[in-house]
Formats: structure tokens, C-alpha cells, sequence
């Protein structure tokens, strides 16, 4: 089988970890790494990660390109390379030979003609020369398949935040119902709240549903908050990956996150199909406002004893714990779609 190595430089003028590092927010690689090897059975992928710092100069490109390819075992095997740089700074030019590989390789640049990788990579691949067109077509397909492997691991990304957004609660609400008499319940309350922390609740609510959806009315602060919100949201992940927005899961998530569902096309930009209730209407919002609004223990007990979320005509109301333990059990349903989506290939440093 003809196999082709692409090879992709991220951007070398974003921060390293920061919001613009194109390898950490949307490849979604630990910010520590140099590189990452994806090898497909017709198509290897080798992603360079460029940050600010890390090139002085052209060369200093071509020697981490060929470091990393001979650290991943490239051979002389393929058919074609290409050489894709996000980069405006440090641009290859002329001709390139990758750790021995003296077949054709092909240099271009995306982010300014061709938008997305997938888009450089069509542009080139489709004019290599000496390769069939089943080649080309076989090649193209196999670089498809890496978006849902990252989308993947993304989604698993957010579910672990998303519950951590939501897990003091659950532990509180908990230990309050278990406490063996009022004295000790009270006085659990009483340090529950001397040790309240960090965002509000009403805030956690924002970041679940702009995480979910990408809605909410303050996004710069939701944005600013944290890097997974510099990426997909969780629906969009479900669209790279295949599924349909009208999954009863994914329509129960859109119910348990409190949201309006307006119908149509899915675009987080216009934020068309899915809104935040007006705040009269906001049921699951008023949940979260309220324990917030909490000052006295015995306020809080009596709150963890009727912790009711009202989530609307389609669904019927949950206790908090019951909420929470199904929010988990919908998010992980839906990850468990994508288990055919195999991860166990991918290295490096």
C-alpha cells in the first residue's frame, strides 16, 4: 500500500500552554510534549509543536522536523511527504529531505489560503505527482479519522471538568443527608460555608453550559476562565464525530444543562439553537443562584433537603444528587459512542 507522511508544524508564534498553542487546545497534546506520531496504517502523522522560543530560524525547523521523524522510526517507505507549517515566521523553502526520505516532499503553509490543516492538506495532496488517484482519495480519508481520535479525548477532558465543577457539591449535599444528629449537621453546614471557594455556582452553571454549547451571556468571562474553553464545545465534538444532535442522549444533556433547543443548524458563533432561558424562565439557573445566596446553615440544610432542579415539560425534576449522578452517566453514555474510535497508537515527547 502506498503510505504517505505528513508532517504538521503548529503555530510557532503562540505561547507555549497558551490560548493560541494550536498543539495543546486543538490537538489537545499535553503543553509539555515536542511532538506527537500518529501512525495510520496508509497515512503517518507526525505533528511538530511550534511555540514561541522554540525556532530562531528556518533550519532550526528542519533540524525538529528530522529529529523527531527519526526519533518515530520514518524510513524510506512512503510514497509522498508533506510538510505542513502554520507559521508566518520561519517558513520553509526550497528542498527538504526528512530523516533519509528522498521521496517527493511537498512544503506549504496554512492559516491564510487554506484555512485548516485538512484543507492544506487536500490542496497538496491532491497534486502530488506519480500517485493514483485511489492513493490521494485513500490518503485523505485516513486523515479524517484523526479528528474524531482527538475529539475523543477532548470530550473526556470535559467531562472531567465539567464534574469537577459540580463535585463539592455532591460531597456536601451528601455529607449533610448522612450526618448522624442536627448538632453534627449543623455543624457541618457551619464549615461548609467558612470554607466556600472559588467560583460560584451560578458561575459553574455558565461554564457547563458554555462547555456543552457554547451559551451563556458572559463568554469572556467563561472563556478567560479556563484553557478547554479556548477549543470545541461538547456538541461540536459530537458533530466531528458523527453522531446526531437529535441522539436522545444528546437531547437529554441539552435538558439536564437547563437549555432551549430552537431547532436548525448547529452554529456556536450565532448561538441559533441553543439559549440560555430568559432568567424568569431560567428554572435550573434559580437552583444555583439561590445556594449561592445562602448565608446560614440551617438555610443550607434546608436546601440540601429539598435540592430539586425543575428541568422543564420534557423531563421530570431531579434532586440535586440524582441530577448530577445522571449529567455524569449522559456525558459518559455518549463518550462510550465513540469507543470504535480506537486510541491505543500515538507517541511522543
Amino acid at each position: 500500500m502506498d503510505r504517505l507522511l505528513v508532517i504538521v508544524v503548529t503555530r510557532d508564534w503562540a505561547s507555549r500552554g497558551g490560548p493560541e498553542d494550536e498543539f495543546c487546545v486543538d490537538w489537545l497534546q499535553p503543553c509539555d510534549k515536542e511532538y506527537w506520531w500518529f501512525p495510520g496504517s496508509a497515512l503517518h502523522l507526525l505533528l511538530v509543536h511550534g511555540y514561541a522560543g522554540r525556532f530562531n530560524s528556518e533550519e532550526a525547523v528542519r533540524q525538529a522536523i528530522d529529529d523527531h521523524a527519526r526519533e518515530s522510526s520514518v524510513d524510506s517507505s512512503y510514497s509522498g511527504c508533506v510538510v505542513l507549517q502554520h507559521s508566518t515566521r520561519y517558513r520553509i523553502v526550497g528542498q527538504f529531505t526528512v530523516s533519509g526520505v528522498s521521496t517527493e516532499v511537498r512544503l506549504a503553509t496554512y492559516g491564510s489560503t487554506a484555512g485548516s490543516v485538512l484543507e492544506a492538506l487536500d490542496l497538496v495532496v491532491s497534486n502530488l505527482s506519480d500517485n493514483s488517484s485511489d492513493a490521494r482519495e485513500g490518503w485523505k480519508k485516513e486523515f479524517r479519522k484523526i479528528a474524531p481520535v482527538v475529539a475523543r479525548d477532548r470530550m473526556a477532558q470535559l467531562i472531567h471538568a465539567i464534574v469537577h465543577l459540580f463535585l463539592p457539591l455532591e460531597v456536601d449535599f451528601s455529607g449533610l443527608r448522612e450526618a448522624s444528629d442536627e448538632v453534627s449537621r449543623t455543624d457541618y453546614a457551619t464549615e461548609i460555608l467558612r470554607t466556600r471557594t472559588g467560583d460560584s455556582y451560578e458561575v459553574r452553571l455558565r461554564k457547563l453550559r458554555f462547555w456543552v454549547a457554547k451559551v451563556e451571556g458572559d463568554h469572556v468571562a467563561v472563556q478567560s476562565s479556563s484553557p478547554l474553553s479556548s477549543g470545541q464545545c461538547f456538541l461540536e465534538l459530537v458533530l466531528v464525530c458523527g453522531l446526531s444532535l437529535e441522539d436522545k442522549l444528546i437531547e437529554e444533556l441539552v435538558g439536564l444543562c437547563g437549555l432551549i433547543d430552537n431547532g436548525g443548524a448547529f452554529r456556536p458563533d450565532d448561538q441559533e439553537r441553543y439559549e440560555t432561558p430568559r432568567e424568569d424562565d431560567d428554572q435550573v439557573g434559580s437552583f444555583f443562584k439561590n445556594l449561592d445566596e445562602v448565608q446560614e446553615a440551617q438555610a443550607l440544610i434546608k436546601q440540601s433537603r429539598a435540592a430539586v432542579l425543575k428541568l422543564g415539560p420534557n423531563q421530570k425534576d431531579l434532586d440535586f444528587l440524582e441530577w448530577f449522578a445522571r449529567l455524569r452517566e449522559v456525558m459518559e453514555g455518549i463518550h462510550d459512542r465513540l469507543l470504535s474510535v480506537r486510541r491505543d497508537v500515538g507517541g511522543g515527547e
